[in-house]
């Protein structure tokens, strides 16, 4: 009988206190889930504020992850995230040999245009229902506790793992996007299962003399025949990702990437047509395209892909390795 009554109260523990302790629902945890995880801090410059303070490491890769990636995600593409943050923000720590001259005296921003974006506790909480606020912030304590110390390496190097919300339906190339040698790790792929979010499409309207405004604060000689617009603009050549590569708009040649910048469009995978007097752009995908897309992350962590899966289909050729980081 003795037995049996520590049998029942070790299954009990298992089914019930164990899940209590990982993920207590919308109230939130009563001990923090990285609690047992804090360690050497990273120095961080706040942008909005222009302070650098000081946030312990895991705290800023859980803020990062809170403000990268929807808390709504599953929680393998989370992972990934958490992962791919670490790497990105160990490697700016030490994979740099002179200071970051847009954040002097720290070692990351939160500005997500230069480096990774970043969300407090309390900020992350107010951007989510309140019914989820307690399940979202477990949820990714846990992605960043569970995975603590590993990084993504290629070849024995700290990897530079970048990424972007949707690609559109496939990955870009490193040196489609940014000058200088391609990155084997940073290739093309394909990327299913982006077609129904919300950022999988978008359209950008321009009146042609809106268009031309645009273009002139970088080119002051631009000029367009605004008689035969349908003739002026056309996309000369693509890239083997099916994104633009060079496009004539007017008396101007360029490149694809340039023209997503005038305009803001978001990403360079793009159509257009004209009508009237205006230019209309269609694009597939949210940001540069390269490395994981978070969409199809979470699209392959709903098919079964765990974290470690997903990276590596992402960022060919790479390994995860945990390390003692501090």
């Amino acid at each position: 009988m003795k037995y049996i009554l520590y049998y029942c109260l070790i299954i009990i523990i298992i089914i019930l206190i164990i899940p209590l302790i990982i993920i207590k629902g919308c109230g939130g945890l009563k001990k923090d889930l990285l609690d047992d995880k804090k360690g050497k801090n990273i120095k961080v410059f706040f942008h909005r504020t222009n302070e650098i303070k000081e946030v312990e490491f895991e705290d800023y890769i859980r803020g990062v992850v809170a403000a990268e990636m929807p808390a709504s995600y599953n929680i393998e593409a989370l992972k990934a995230q958490a992962v791919a943050a670490r790497t990105y923000a160990f490697n700016k720590i030490y994979g740099t040999s002179s200071p970051d001259p847009a954040h002097p005296g720290a070692d990351v921003c939160t500005d997500s245009a230069h480096c990774q974006a970043w969300l407090s506790r309390d900020e992350a909480l107010n951007n989510w229902p309140a019914s989820k606020r307690g399940i979202y912030w477990d949820k990714i304590s846990w992605a960043v506790r569970s995975t603590a110390g590993e990084l993504i390496y290629f070849q024995d190097q700290i990897a530079n793992p970048v990424f972007h919300a949707n690609s559109g339906g496939r990955t870009e190339n490193a040196e489609n996007v940014w000058a200088g040698s391609s990155v084997p790790y940073l290739k093309g792929v394909d990327s299913p299962g982006e077609v129904n979010s919300s950022s999988y499409l978008s359209q950008a309207e321009f009146i042609v003399g809106q268009l031309g405004e645009k273009i002139k604060k970088v080119y002051p000689d631009f000029q367009i025949d605004e008689k035969d617009v349908a003739n002026s603009i056309k996309i000369t050549e693509r890239n083997a990702n099916d994104r633009v590569d060079t496009m004539v708009i007017g008396n101007k040649t360029l490149k694809g990437t340039e023209v997503r910048k005038l305009l803001d469009l978001k990403s360079t995978n793009f159509t257009f047509e004209v009508s009237g007097n205006k230019v209309i752009f269609k694009v597939k995908g949210y940001g540069h395209g390269v490395g994981m897309s978070q969409c199809g992350a979470n699209y392959q962590a709903q098919q079964g892909k765990n974290y470690k899966e997903i990276l590596k289909y992402y960022y060919g050729g790479v390994e995860i390795s945990l390390k003692l980081l501090f």
